[in-house]
């Protein structure tokens, strides 16, 4: 996630870091937030400019809870704070 709802403008470098450094990555974003969905075309389009394929199939490492089951590490994608309710 790249934290659209903390910063709105940011978000775009810190996606692109990500999908630079992984295999395959899956954005979540806040579609609710117009000033980061303004960034929306520029992200695009600097991940079609790196050569980056988007798609709407998710690779099987991309689902970490499978009919409600954890089926990989989610330690990344949660916080113990979160994971309390905090």
């Amino acid at each position: 996630m790249p934290e659209d709802w903390i910063d709105q403008d940011a978000w775009v470098d810190r996606a692109l870091r990500d999908a630079s450094t992984q295999a395959h990555t899956l954005v979540v974003m806040h579609d609710i937030l117009p000033r980061a969905m303004s960034h929306l075309d520029r992200f695009i389009g600097a991940l079609v400019d790196a050569g980056h394929r988007i798609t709407r199939e998710f690779p099987a490492e991309c689902i970490p809870i499978e009919r409600g089951e954890i089926v990989r590490d989610i330690s990344g994608l949660v916080s113990s704070s979160r994971a309390a309710g905090g």
